[in-house]
């Protein structure tokens, strides 16, 4: 794990951020070098790549919901094949409902 300070303070000891700095790099450069071209050939082979989102509500008690918010990958390739990439949670909160509120949840439970 590297804590490096990114405002370090003038007159203060900053040497942990500094070594912590170096450590970065020199790990970094150990790192195999992107290669362009495998990288065309993947690319290349999709029509289109789109990232979609959705969201799901979960009532959790009379007035309070969980809502998750999901993304997945939908990769179109050049002869038209759909491949769907895991759904991947994003986020989520929990609502809990005024019994005063009266403007509508913004979810709907089915």
């Amino acid at each position: 794990m590297c804590y490096v300070n990114s405002q370090p303070i003038e007159g203060c000891n900053n040497t942990k951020s500094e070594e912590e700095i170096k450590k970065l790099i020199k790990w970094a450069r150990g790192l195999p070098s992107i290669d362009k071209e495998e990288i065309n050939k993947l690319i290349n082979g999709y029509k289109e790549i789109i990232y979609e989102e959705k969201e799901e509500c979960e009532t959790i008690l009379k007035r309070t919901y969980k809502i998750t918010k999901y993304i997945r990958c939908k990769k179109v390739k050049n002869g038209g094949e759909v491949i769907y990439g895991e759904s991947t949670e994003i986020c989520s909160r929990i609502i809990t409902e005024n019994k005063y509120n009266k403007e509508p949840s913004e979810c709907v439970v089915v």
